[in-house]
Order: C-alpha cells, then sequence, then structure tokens
C-alpha cells in the first residue's frame, strides 16, 4: 500500500488502478489498510476510494465505520465510495 504514496504521481495512479482491476481480489487488502490506524490519513483515503471503484458489497460496513474517521480527506473519501454503490 505504500506504493500508493510514491512521490512519483504516475507510480501511484498506476497502483491505484492495479489494485482497483484485482476487483475482489484486492479487497481485503484495501479494507486492512483503511481500518489500520496506523496508515496516514492518504492511504486511508486512498483505499477508501479504490474500494469504491471495486463496489464489493462487502466493504460497505467498513466504508460506514471511516465515516466517523478522525481525518476529513479520509471521511469525504469514504463518503464518495458510499455513493458509489448507490449508483
Amino acid at each position: 500500500m505504500i506504493a500508493l504514496r510514491d512521490s512519483d504521481w504516475l507510480v501511484a495512479t498506476k497502483v491505484e488502478d492495479v489494485l482497483a482491476n484485482f476487483g475482489t481480489i484486492a479487497t481485503d487488502a484495501l479494507l486492512i489498510a483503511l481500518q489500520d490506524s496506523d496508515n496516514d490519513w492518504y492511504i486511508r483515503a486512498k483505499a477508501a476510494q479504490i474500494l469504491g471503484r471495486i463496489g464489493d458489497s462487502g466493504s460497505v460496513e467498513v466504508l460506514m465505520t471511516a465515516l466517523g474517521d478522525s481525518n476529513e480527506f479520509v471521511r469525504n473519501a469514504a463518503s464518495e465510495a458510499l455513493r458509489r454503490f448507490r449508483g
């Protein structure tokens, strides 16, 4: 997950795309990243965004919990991810 924070935006964007394309295979790792308070806000927010792109309904509960995250960017990413589920 640390590659999501690569200083080269092209690398970080490619990693995000690869994880999203893995789909449900990547869901567990992303859920862990989102819930791990040791991860900085950027990693948690990116995990929420990618979970929204994947659209696995098994991530809804964790995304709902992330709406209460201490960081505004993580809360916003979780909210946007949940909106994707509603279409």
